[in-house]
């Protein structure tokens, strides 16, 4: 049943100017493409929704990628020292999107022990959450990528995209050559028994390597990513990867992390 009154740790995104309904429709758009389909682990089929007197950020995981999207907001006069977390499930986060689309007000949320609840205005909505603790993500977020590439992605996407077309129907993986100039990228079928290779301009600095993505995840992420390049962070060809857009606006973080592939062909 709806709440007359709903409890539970409450945000008025109206009382403070770092939050709106576009901040929240864009959070979730931003997150929402990493979650998992595998109905074996429930508590990945939402995204975790984290709330403190620091601002508020959503995050996601499948295992092979994950997307964290952070905005920095002074909430101390709303909820003191108090936090949330919580996961949503991806029905409430569609629908979600949609309502914010349209002519709202921005959300009051209040979020209790197993329900949230959403007001904007002339429409409630309210949700039962995905129950149990979140995986502990930081763990597998890399602190000592120290290898820097930077691509412009109207460049880099459409290249994945062609060269991917030969890649492996079971991997889909195509494979980046890392060089001072440029980004060679291949891909080899052993079904047709074809090889694709292109080559892209970018900025890099660092020993060459080369290193091996699932071309779906990695369009994915690309077409998630604002502004006109990426940095793509890497330590070395086994090593989780953290790509980000090269300018992020105040206050705000936005990553998407993929995880290589065995090298093979």
């Amino acid at each position: 049943a709806m709440p007359d009154s709903p409890t539970g740790l409450t945000v008025d995104f109206a009382a403070t100017d770092k939050l709106d309904s576009q901040l929240l429709a864009r959070m979730i758009s931003k997150t929402s493409f990493a979650v998992s389909r595998d109905e074996t682990r429930p508590v990945l089929n939402g995204i975790l929704w984290h709330l403190d007197h620091e601002g508020v950020d959503m995050v996601a995981t499948d295992g092979s990628r994950l997307a964290r999207y952070s905005q920095a907001a002074n909430l101390a006069e709303q909820i003191g020292e108090k936090e949330a977390n919580v996961i949503l499930p991806t029905q409430l986060c569609s629908q979600l999107v949609k309502l914010l689309g349209a002519d709202h007000q921005p959300p009051k949320v209040v979020v209790g022990e197993s329900q949230v609840f959403f007001d904007l205005g002339d429409t409630q909505l309210c949700s039962r959450v995905i129950e149990g603790p979140y995986v502990d993500y930081e763990q597998v977020i890399p602190t000592q990528n120290d290898k820097r590439l930077r691509v412009a992605i109207e460049r880099l996407l459409p290249a994945v995209r062609r060269v991917s077309i030969l890649a492996s129907s079971y991997t889909h993986q195509v494979r980046l050559g890392l060089h001072a100039d440029r980004v060679e990228l291949s891909a080899t079928s052993q079904e047709i028994g074809g090889e694709a290779r292109e080559s892209v301009p970018a900025s890099y600095a660092e020993e060459e390597m080369e290193i091996g993505y699932n071309a779906v995840y990695l369009m994915e992420i690309l077409r998630k990513i604002d502004g006109d390049d990426v940095t793509i962070d890497l330590l070395n060809p086994v090593t989780a990867t953290l790509l980000r857009p090269a300018a992020l606006a105040e206050g705000e973080d936005y990553f998407c992390l993929l995880m290589p592939l065995r090298p093979s062909g």
